[in-house]
């Protein structure tokens, strides 16, 4: 899901500090594509691909965690003078790293590309799927970032108002998750 919390703060660092500083934190979210899409490939060779339900759950509450400790912490530095988004390569590579639905989504792609074409499918075909993937990720985020640099003065003199929604905004995604994962 490019707008996530790392793909919103790629698309406020597009905004507020320029191109170069956009591409850096897209780069940081790319690397942490990659390991997670490399254990995914490394549990799919050793036949541990399906998570079990415990686990499952476990990483489903880390996740809903993550979104509400993310959530609280945008909406409370609403009021401070520079954006509260981290936006350096290493702070988007470890904030994409704590989101574990990453590495559940490669898993659950891996799971569907099998039942689609079988449990012969091939690597090339595999990193074909994943690569699509990654380049509509890539592109929207691109997109969404030049489109937010032509409009940074409206997002600059609107940052207080889009993290006092952004910020409840994950808090609610994340209490709900938590709730749905329960049933």
């Amino acid at each position: 899901m490019p707008l996530g919390p790392s793909g919103m703060c790629i698309v406020s660092t597009f905004a507020l500090k320029g191109t170069a500083a956009g591409r850096s934190a897209l780069c940081g979210l790319l690397l942490a594509e990659v390991i997670f899409m490399s254990v995914a490939l490394m549990l799919r060779y050793f036949d541990i691909l399906a998570l079990s339900a415990s686990l499952q759950f476990f990483f489903t509450m880390v996740f809903s965690l993550f979104l509400v400790v993310f959530g609280f912490t945008t909406f409370k530095n609403r009021r401070a003078n520079e954006t509260a988004f981290p936006s350096k390569f290493i702070n988007i590579f470890s904030l994409s790293m704590l989101n574990p639905t990453i590495l559940i989504f490669y898993l659950g792609l891996l799971i569907m590309a099998e039942k689609r074409m079988g449990p012969n499918i091939s690597l090339w075909q595999i990193l074909s799927l994943v690569l699509a993937f990654l380049v509509g990720i890539v592109g929207t985020l691109l997109f969404l970032g030049e489109a937010a640099q032509k409009r940074k003065d409206f997002i600059h003199s609107n940052m207080r108002n889009i993290l006092g929604f952004m910020g409840p905004a994950f808090i609610i995604v994340g209490i709900v998750t938590a709730i749905f994962s329960m049933k």
